[in-house]
């Protein structure tokens, strides 16, 4: 369908290069343009960490998102040095995530909020972002949490999460990319349409992600970073855009 509609509008508006990549892909008569999301906070204060002592989740609790990978690895950590997770969220695999954690008793580090319309609040009180996703069309979440300070662990999954960390392809580096504002792993497994969150073995993926949350790192986020988010900075793209639309016709 977009290979026939899109080349017919002036303009197709993507949130990442990643996706404007994809769409230039169906069709070279496809004329785009890269607008980000904005993110409506001002920069907060960039938070130093060392150790990951409370991790933040922020999305859909389905198999897309990779929740699953985060409660499993979680699982494998001693007691006495896991992280506490505070998940934000609701969908599909909520129950079977909260029973999975009770089974493993890791319930107590593991508090599950639902839906919360003060994303930012929540942001601020944690050590690290993570976003185990598959697929993003741009990652806003990820750009919220460094606009509050926060540092990510997410993983290089089309599209967005890579962009947003502004590492370029040749810098990935094995087993995980390392940056002052945090870490990018390679894309999770393959997805199914089903896990076993009882499975024994982890995954590749989850044993790397298990290594990045228990190194000590040096995280002290880039504040120039989140500028091309800023509010202000996007509604002068799209004042642009829409001006040199209209001189045009």
């Amino acid at each position: 369908m977009a290979k026939y509609t899109f080349p017919k509008f002036e303009k197709v508006v993507c949130v990442s290069e990643g996706l404007q990549g994809a769409i230039v892909n169906i069709s070279q008569k496809i004329h785009t343009e890269v607008i980000y999301n904005p993110v409506h906070i001002e920069q907060e204060p960039a938070k130093r960490v060392d150790t990951i002592k409370k991790i933040i989740f922020v999305g859909n609790l389905t198999l897309n998102k990779g929740i699953h990978h985060l409660v499993r690895v979680l699982s494998q950590i001693p007691s006495e040095e896991r992280p506490s997770l505070e998940v934000y969220g609701d969908g599909e695999m909520r129950s079977r995530l909260e029973s999975f954690c009770r089974d493993t008793n890791i319930e107590m580090d593991v508090t599950f909020h639902g839906v919360t319309r003060d994303v930012y609040s929540a942001l601020k009180e944690a050590d690290v972002l993570v976003l185990p996703t598959y697929s993003e069309a741009f990652g806003l979440v990820l750009a919220e949490a460094l606009k509050n300070g926060i540092p990510v662990i997410t993983s290089d999954a089309n599209y967005g999460p890579r962009e947003i960390l502004n590492i370029n392809k040749r810098d990935i580096v094995e087993p995980y990319t390392s940056t002052a504002s945090g870490l990018l792993l390679p894309a999770p497994d393959t997805k199914s349409d089903t896990v076993d969150l009882h499975q024994t073995e982890l995954s590749p993926f989850e044993k790397i992600l298990l290594e990045a949350l228990t190194q000590k790192h040096r995280f002290l986020i880039d504040e120039t970073l989140c500028n091309r988010f800023d509010t202000e900075v996007v509604l002068n793209q799209w004042q642009n855009l829409l001006t040199d639309n209209i001189n045009h016709v």
